[in-house]
């Protein structure tokens, strides 16, 4: 066997696998876009048919509350479905980009915040018993902790991935702030009491503002390359 051969196969299977390639850069940075349209969406929906209900300061998950109005919906809607679209994402992310530990742990942390935001529906809080009230409250948790580090550890890599300073710097300041919001939410949970709301709306902001980027990073560099190939990621 010649050594042309071992080469020849390598650009054959190059060559196959860039369509497929792209169809996953699309469907994955389609879902980042998606994930946070749709909690957005569903959770401003369900809050305004819900009758006193405090958009700024009530906790989201008391719209899936058992025995309240709409809320097995809700949780199909919010959690199951905006559970499922983040470990997606995460996993595209983790195949796109795995030759980087801390970018492929980023994303393992999504995929895993992902299916821990489906649990949070799956075990409801107000109206049920003992049991549900305690592993939503710790799958929640476990889901806030994850999500708030998952987009630091992916900006840790940017400085090889991203050719625009300007979408570099906001994810580098939107990954920060969802971390140090997660950090203080912890800090002075069981010092002064708050609505809760204020937690996990700047939190969403934040964390939705860093899955645009990353989807919007992930559409613009590929289509920019006629033969995209994998990202030589290393750590520094």
């Amino acid at each position: 066997m010649t050594t042309s051969q071992p080469m020849d196969r390598t650009r054959t299977m190059r060559t196959l696998l860039s369509p497929l390639r792209r169809r996953l850069v699309q469907i994955t940075s389609g879902i980042l876009v998606t994930v946070p349209v749709v909690l957005w969406s569903m959770f401003l929906t369900f809050g305004l048919l819900r009758h006193g209900y405090g958009l700024l300061t009530s906790a989201a998950s008391s719209l899936g509350a058992k025995g309240t109005p709409h809320a097995e919906a809700f949780n199909i809607a919010f959690f199951y479905t905006g559970g499922i679209l983040t470990a997606l994402a995460g996993t595209g992310l983790a195949i796109l980009h795995h030759r980087s530990f801390r970018w492929l742990l980023g994303s393992i942390f999504m995929i895993v915040a992902g299916v821990l935001l489906f649990l949070t529906g799956v075990f409801p809080t107000a109206g049920a018993g003992h049991f549900d009230a305690h592993m939503h409250g710790l799958v929640s948790q476990w889901c806030f902790v994850l999500a708030s580090v998952a987009p630091l550890l992916l900006v840790l890599d940017s400085k090889h991935l991203f050719h625009q300073p300007g979408l570099q710097r906001i994810l580098k300041i939107v990954a920060v702030s969802s971390l140090v919001i997660e950090v203080l939410q912890i800090a002075i949970a069981h010092i002064i009491r708050y609505p809760y709301g204020y937690f996990q709306r700047s939190f969403m902001a934040s964390l939705s503002i860093a899955l645009l980027i990353l989807g919007i990073w992930l559409k613009r560099h590929y289509t920019a390359v006629h033969h995209p190939q994998p990202l030589a990621i290393t750590d520094s």
